[in-house]
């Protein structure tokens, strides 16, 4: 018969295992602290418990209340999101250039003056470079006009102050009517198909007759301009051809007091030539490294080698009397400055070479009277600065059958090979005319071919307007 445990065995074993249950948590049925949801298992002293009724139940342990999160207002109010946590983002924020040893990249001033035109790519600032363009133009404009009046003609036949003058002036009036359109237009982008040279035209000049009993029949003048465009859009070649003269005899006479109304009077034919070679090509942009540009517009190099011929056969009561005289250009260059996508500043500047020759005609045959030879000339120079005005291009409006774009030109050419001259106070002859245009530019969308017409004047020596048309090509332009 198997031996029977005896009572007090039992009890040391219940309380041996009595720690071992608190440490591993409550039984089944007891309270684990406030707000503890009872177990359904059986209780301690139940039948059902393998401890049976004698056993001592372990006194119960109290687990501490979850502790609420900071951002819990309490019961009945509701909860606030938690703040974001910007530890992270401040250690990975960049530092200061001076931190890092970098150099700050360069920072243009803003507002409107530091503002990019719309659609430019890169960009462009309108603004300062208009106004750069009218204080070097100023500077240089007060700087000539000195020189003219102080030094006069001691500093020789190619004297440049004539030029700076009208260069000068034309930068400073260019920019002042350029910032007027930028204001109004907001400096909107360009057009691509803006007007150029036509394919062949016709110019007529007109020149009213200043005495009675003048006359004064106008130039007409045959042009034509063909284009070569470079393949990868970077630069042309256009060849300038015009070939016409007077349209008919101009006829002048002795303006004096004492001459009397049977004075002999002097009539003219003029025979006008003239050839050049207009070479273009843009300029990387830009320049420097974009951290340092300023981005005020691209530019361009021309080159433009020229010829002009002027025949005049003077008849009168004896013999007809020739002259011919050639101005030749063979080292003309200079720069296109896109200002903004609609405005431009070009210049052309260079040494200028004459010859003169003239004979009489008499009997029926040529006698040669005199040949000259070729002598340097004076500082040949040109100033533009055109302003692009286009009606159809509107993003907004739907494409019309005939696309219209306007030019609004002003210039100053220093050259008196045609007679004008626009003299300042004392100094005559020393500066050229200037001229003033505006030309509409029509094409037919769908056929490409259009016509352009012009209307302008040249100032010197009186008022000389002049009209023009011209047939397009519809090649597209693929460079300046």
């Amino acid at each position: 018969m198997p031996p029977v445990a005896r009572p007090s065995c039992l009890i040391a074993l219940c309380v041996a295992v009595a720690p071992i249950r608190a440490a591993a948590g409550p039984a089944p049925g007891e309270a684990a602290g406030p707000g503890a949801v009872r177990s359904s298992g059986p209780a301690a002293g139940d039948a059902r418990s393998p401890v049976g009724p004698t056993a001592v139940p372990a006194p119960p342990v109290a687990r501490p209340a979850r502790k609420a999160p900071a951002s819990d207002p309490g019961p009945g109010v509701p909860a606030q999101a938690p703040p974001r946590r910007t530890a992270g983002r401040a250690a990975r924020a960049p530092r200061p250039p001076e931190e890092t040893g970098a150099k700050a990249p360069r920072i243009f001033p803003g507002g409107a003056f530091g503002r990019c035109a719309k659609g430019a790519t890169p960009c462009v600032r309108p603004h300062a470079g208009r106004m750069v363009l009218a204080a070097v133009g100023l500077l240089g404009a007060s700087a000539g006009l000195a020189g003219l009046l102080l030094l006069g003609e001691r500093a020789g036949a190619r004297d440049p102050a004539g030029w700076m003058v009208g260069a000068g002036s034309v930068a400073v009036s260019g920019a002042i009517v350029g910032a007027i359109f930028g204001l109004s237009t907001g400096d909107a982008p360009g057009d691509p198909d803006r007007v150029r040279p036509g394919l062949v035209g016709l110019r007529s000049t007109f020149d009213a007759a200043r005495v009675r009993g003048e006359r004064h029949p106008p130039v007409l003048v045959g042009t034509a301009a063909p284009t070569w465009y470079f393949a990868d859009g970077g630069g042309r070649m256009r060849f300038l051809l015009a070939v016409g003269g007077l349209a008919g005899s101009r006829t002048e006479r002795d303006p004096r007091p004492q001459a009397t109304g049977d004075a002999p009077a002097l009539r003219e034919d003029r025979l006008v030539v003239n050839a050049a070679v207009d070479l273009a090509v843009g300029l990387p942009y830009p320049v420097m490294a974009p951290r340092r540009s300023s981005f005020l517009g691209r530019a361009e190099l021309r080159v433009r080698p020229e010829v002009q011929i002027r025949r005049h056969r003077y008849r009168s009561a004896g013999a007809d009397r020739v002259v011919e005289r050639t101005m030749f250009l063979p080292l003309t260059a200079g720069m296109r400055w896109h200002l903004s996508p609609r405005q431009r500043f070009t210049f052309y500047l260079g040494p200028r070479f004459d010859f003169v020759r003239s004979w009489t005609i008499g009997g029926g045959s040529d006698e040669a009277v005199d040949l000259g030879g070729g002598a340097i000339g004076p500082l040949y120079g040109e100033a533009w600065y055109d302003i692009d005005v286009p009606f159809s291009l509107l993003a907004y409006r739907r494409t019309r059958r005939v696309h219209v774009v306007g030019l609004l030109s002003v210039g100053y050419v220093h050259s008196r090979f045609d007679g004008r001259s626009f003299n300042i106070s004392g100094a005559i002859g020393f500066t050229g005319p200037v001229v003033a245009s505006w030309t509409l530019r029509l094409r037919d969308t769908r056929s490409r071919w259009g016509a352009q017409l012009s209307a302008g004047a040249w100032i010197g020596s009186g008022v000389a307007p002049f009209v023009s048309i011209e047939l397009l090509s519809p090649t597209r332009p693929k460079g300046p």
